[in-house]
C-alpha cells in the first residue's frame, strides 16, 4: 500500500490560501524565504503556472509541498519540503511525481531542480528518482 493511502494523505493543487502553511513548512525545513517568496510573489507564480504546484495534506494540515513552474522550455521544481515527522514515507516522491506527471501532460519534456550542495536528502531523493546531476553547471542570480 502506498504512503498516501496508508497515512490518509491527500495531494491537491496548492492555492494561495495555503501560503501561511507553506511558509511555516519551509521555515521548519530550512528553506529560506527570499525575494519573490512573499504572498504576492507566490500568488503570481501560482497564477502563471496553474496546477503545477502541489501540497500533501493530512487531517487538514499541509505536511508537504512542491512548487512547479514552466519557463516555456523546461519545467522547474522549487521549495520541496516534507514535515520531519513524515519523511521517508514517500511523500516527497508523490509530490514530485504528481508535478512531473502534470508537466508531461502539458507537453513539457524536461523537469529540473536546483538543490543546495549541502542538502544531502534532496540530492539522494532526486538521484533515486532518475534526475541527472550536472556537476559543472553553476547558477548565478541577481536582484533587479
Amino acid at each position: 500500500m502506498d504512503a498516501g493511502k496508508r497515512l490518509r494523505i491527500k495531494v491537491r493543487n496548492a492555492r494561495i490560501g495555503d501560503y501561511a502553511a507553506l511558509v511555516k513548512l519551509w521555515k521548519a525545513n530550512g528553506i529560506m524565504i527570499r525575494l519573490g517568496d512573499d504572498r504576492d510573489g507566490i500568488r503570481t507564480m501560482l497564477s502563471h503556472n496553474p496546477k503545477l504546484s502541489f501540497v500533501a495534506v493530512r487531517n487538514g494540515d499541509v505536511i508537504g509541498a512542491v512548487l512547479g513552474s514552466w519557463d516555456g522550455r523546461r519545467g522547474w521544481l522549487h521549495h520541496l519540503a516534507v514535515e520531519k515527522g513524515y519523511r521517508k514515507a514517500g511523500i516527497a516522491t508523490m509530490l514530485v511525481t504528481r508535478a512531473a506527471k502534470e508537466m508531461k501532460s502539458r507537453g513539457i519534456s524536461m523537469v529540473k531542480v536546483e538543490i543546495y550542495s549541502r542538502n544531502t536528502a534532496s540530492k539522494a531523493l532526486f538521484s533515486k528518482m532518475g534526475f541527472k546531476h550536472y556537476e559543472k553547471l553553476l547558477t548565478y542570480g541577481k536582484e533587479i
